[in-house]
C-alpha cells in the first residue's frame, strides 16, 4: 500500500498541469534534443549507404577454401588481420586472409 501512496504522490507532482512558460521551455529543448539524434541518423544512413556501395562482393569461386574471418578480411582490404577461431577450449590462429591478387581480383573490380 505505500508503494501506491509513493507513486500516486510523485504521478501528481510529475503529471500537473505545468504553466505555459514551462511547457514552452520543455518544448523548445524536447524540440533541439529531437532534431540532434534526427540530424545523426540522416547521417548515419547516409554514411551506412555509401560504405555498402564500396563493398568488395566475393563470388563463390573465390570463397571456396576461405573462411568466414577470412572472407571479411578480404573484402574490408584488411591485409593484417588476426583470426582467431575458438572451437570449444581449443583455440587456433588461422593463416592470414590471401591477397586479393591471388582470389584473381583484378585492379579494375576493385576500383569500382
Amino acid at each position: 500500500m505505500t508503494w501506491f501512496r509513493w507513486w500516486h504522490k510523485h504521478a501528481r507532482i510529475w503529471f500537473s498541469p505545468k504553466s505555459p512558460e514551462q511547457a514552452t521551455k520543455w518544448t523548445k529543448k524536447l524540440s533541439a534534443i529531437y532534431v540532434f539524434f534526427a540530424w545523426n541518423a540522416l547521417g548515419l544512413l547516409y554514411f551506412k549507404y555509401q560504405s555498402e556501395g564500396k563493398k568488395l562482393q566475393l563470388t563463390p569461386e573465390q570463397r571456396t577454401g576461405l573462411s568466414k574471418g577470412q572472407q571479411e578480411a578480404l573484402e574490408r582490404g584488411d591485409q593484417k588481420a588476426k583470426i582467431i577461431r575458438i572451437d570449444g577450449f581449443n583455440i587456433s590462429v588461422l593463416d592470414p586472409p590471401v591477397t586479393k591478387l591471388e582470389t584473381g581480383l583484378n585492379k579494375e573490380a576493385l576500383k569500382n
